[in-house]
């Protein structure tokens, strides 16, 4: 534990022991020497502050003060019990700030969840709209597709159209006949009746 102005330092800490059998910590801070001609202490007037190094890191403690003529600050362990304190407060104050964050955090994931879930929603009907719009237009294909299974072919078609050719002609031929016939049966009807009409 030191006493360290901004740029160096100007005092150490030694075991004291106290009346009753408490114990504590002195802190020695050098007075500048005015003979020297380098700064090598505290200054008057000039304040300090007490730092604490453990494991290579530097802990300042909440703990400053302003150079006293005798040069000798007391340090009881209540100094310490006030830095613990405040270490836990900012220990603290910085949990609350986590757990605001992982609220702030669970509550935006929760409204992106909400809105996946909207978005798988809209698809899942989406999809259903487009299976049975799928399965309507399968259903077509599948009639169209009986229908061309079912159409006759080229072949059948041709024979088809050539029998019911064949079956005008012959028609055709049985109407000139019957028409021939005709002529006939009304020529001689013709020539009864002019018999009749002579006699």
């Amino acid at each position: 534990i030191y006493a360290m102005t901004e740029d160096r330092c100007v005092g150490s800490v030694s075991p004291m022991a106290m009346a009753g059998g408490a114990k504590a910590l002195a802190m020695t801070v050098w007075h500048n020497d005015e003979l020297s001609s380098e700064i090598n202490g505290l200054l008057t007037d000039e304040s300090f502050r007490v730092i604490a190094k453990r494991n290579g890191q530097q802990f300042p403690l909440v703990y400053s003060m302003v150079y006293e003529e005798d040069g000798i600050t007391p340090m009881i362990k209540a100094v310490f019990d006030t830095t613990t304190a405040a270490r836990v407060d900012s220990l603290i104050s910085d949990i609350i700030t986590l757990e605001m964050v992982i609220d702030s955090t669970f509550v935006a994931t929760s409204a992106t969840i909400s809105n996946l879930q909207s978005a798988n929603d809209g698809l899942t009907l989406e999809n259903q709209q487009l299976q049975v719009a799928y399965d309507t237009q399968l259903a077509r294909a599948d009639s169209l597709q009986g229908l061309v299974d079912n159409f006759p072919d080229i072949a059948d078609l041709q024979n088809r159209l050539d029998s019911a050719n064949d079956r005008i002609v012959e028609l055709e031929s049985d109407f000139a006949q019957a028409n021939v016939g005709l002529i006939n049966a009304l020529g001689v009807i013709r020539q009864a009746i002019i018999r009749i009409r002579s006699r």
